[in-house]
Parts: structure tokens; sequence; C-alpha cells
């Protein structure tokens, strides 16, 4: 680790959704799940500072509730994750996408086999 933990933020990518943990007061965090529907896209910020200690920050375009943008602060390696992120919603919306397709051609044929 380059850098002092200035904050006890915990960032999960889970299979649907990102999930925050950031603190509120010492102990108690904050808990806030973003479903991938919703976030749009993914990019790298990078300082003066963040350079010279490795980090840096992911700021997540979002359409949830009053939030447009999400910031995961302190990222080690900052500019290769959007990529990666981005893959990951890929295939999740490629997924999503292929079980409605699957589900509609289901309903099609039962739909069809009733007029029998």
């Amino acid at each position: 680790m380059n850098y002092a933990v200035l904050s006890n933020a915990r960032y999960e990518f889970q299979p649907n959704r990102v999930v925050l943990f950031e603190p509120i007061f010492l102990v108690i965090s904050r808990r806030e799940e973003i479903p991938y529907d919703n976030v749009l896209s993914v990019t790298a910020k990078e300082t003066l500072m963040d350079k010279i200690l490795s980090t840096g920050a992911l700021i997540l375009s979002v359409s949830w509730r009053d939030r447009t943008t999400l910031t995961l602060s302190f990222i080690d390696n900052a500019p290769y994750y959007p990529d990666k992120i981005m893959g990951l919603l890929s295939n999740y919306r490629y997924v999503k996408q292929m079980q409605y397709e699957q589900g509609a051609a289901i309903s099609d044929i039962l739909s069809r086999e009733a007029y029998y």
C-alpha cells in the first residue's frame, strides 16, 4: 500500500450491482447498492498527487436516485479498471438480454401450442 488510509470506504462489485460501504461516523457505515442497469460509464481520474502515490479515483456515471456520479477514491492503478468494469457491465447486460429473449421465445412457443 502506497498511501495512508484516510477512510474506511469499501466498494464491492457483485454479480448484478455495485455495493458501497461508506463511513459516516467512526464505526457506523452507510450501505448503498446501485444496480448495474443504472451505471452508464466509468472513467479514471488522476491528479498529480495521485500519480506520485500510484493511486487515483474511478468515476461512475450513474442514474440512481439523486446521484449522477459516484466516486470511488484511493484506487490503486485506477486507469486499468474502467475497461475491466465496462466489460463486466457489458457481460451482465448481454446475459440479461439473452435471458429476456429466451423467455420471450418460450412464451411464443407456448402461446402457439395453446391454439392447437
